[in-house]
């Protein structure tokens, strides 16, 4: 006659499949974890620098930075105090990562900025709004960031011109490269 209750037998052998269980998937579920988290800040890094872009614009009358390193080196005086760290390598910030910009010659109150996104985003890019949008037909002047490793773009957009549609004044997204 059989006790009721399990056997410790019968006790590891579930124990041993949810620890196969949460091998097999729980290392792809935390690493999408993470990297959702990444690009999220990366966004939130991202809408900061386009508040003070639209600031900077306002209180110069135009963009007028000549170089991708110009306008690193101004934003790194604007933003001293803020913390502003690239989310997949906490040694380098935002400035730092800037893949590139472009100001219209015929709209110098317009600047777009990107930043090449690494490898490990990919996956968490890729179901982003409009992620699927190829880079040149949202980025005006959009070159191709030498040293990508990814396949993907996150960009802003701001513009401070007064005739410029609302909803164009801050565009902050994701798109991919050569897509």
């Amino acid at each position: 006659m059989r006790k009721h209750g399990f056997t410790l037998v019968e006790l590891l052998v579930v124990l041993a499949v949810i620890a196969m269980l949460a091998a097999a998937f729980g290392g792809s579920i935390y690493s999408s974890v993470i990297e959702k988290t990444h690009l999220t800040a990366a966004i939130s890094s991202a809408d900061t620098i386009a508040k003070g872009l639209q600031t900077y614009s306002l209180n110069n009358s135009k963009f007028d930075f000549a170089s991708v390193d110009e306008l690193k080196t101004k934003l790194k005086n604007l933003y001293a105090d803020y913390d502003a760290v690239w989310p997949w390598d906490n040694t380098k910030t935002m400035f730092d990562m800037i893949s590139g910009m472009y100001i219209p010659s015929d709209d110098p109150q317009s600047i777009a900025v990107w930043w090449a996104l690494p490898k490990a985003a990919n996956t968490v890019a890729a179901r982003q709004k409009d992620a699927q949008t190829a880079c040149s037909s949202v980025i005006p002047g959009f070159t191709n960031p030498s040293g990508a490793t990814g396949n993907y773009v996150l960009y802003l957009k701001v513009s401070s011109n007064p005739n410029a549609d609302a909803t164009q004044r801050k565009v902050i997204g994701i798109c991919k490269i050569g897509g």
